[in-house]
């Protein structure tokens, strides 16, 4: 489909919305091939996650972690809007290990 995407990046900020929605920003590098490199300006996203993906999300994760995000595009007014439908966590809170648990 056209209206998905995948992403990769460090959690900057999650926060509950309203009562069955949270907001989360990443930010993700400008250039994937050196994640190392510190980014002056790195690309940052703000996702909307369903309540039961955004409560393990708080829970699992901490500012700084890692994870992968598979959503899709929702159109609206003004702007377009990103909701996740996955969320993969790759570097924890709890694991500072790669972890391979998915939502």
């Amino acid at each position: 489909m056209l209206n998905n995407f995948v992403l990769i990046g460090k959690i900057k900020k999650i926060t509950l919305t309203t009562r069955d929605t949270y907001t989360m920003t990443l930010t993700a590098p400008d250039n994937p091939t050196t994640p190392t490199t510190p980014q002056p300006n790195p690309n940052i996203f703000t996702i909307e996650l369903p309540h039961n993906i955004g409560k393990n999300v708080e829970y699992y994760t901490k500012e700084g972690d890692t994870i992968g995000v598979k959503g899709y595009l929702k159109p609206q007014e003004n702007n377009t809007l990103l909701v996740a439908d996955r969320v993969t966590f790759l570097q924890t809170k709890n694991n500072p290990q790669l972890n391979k648990g998915e939502i």
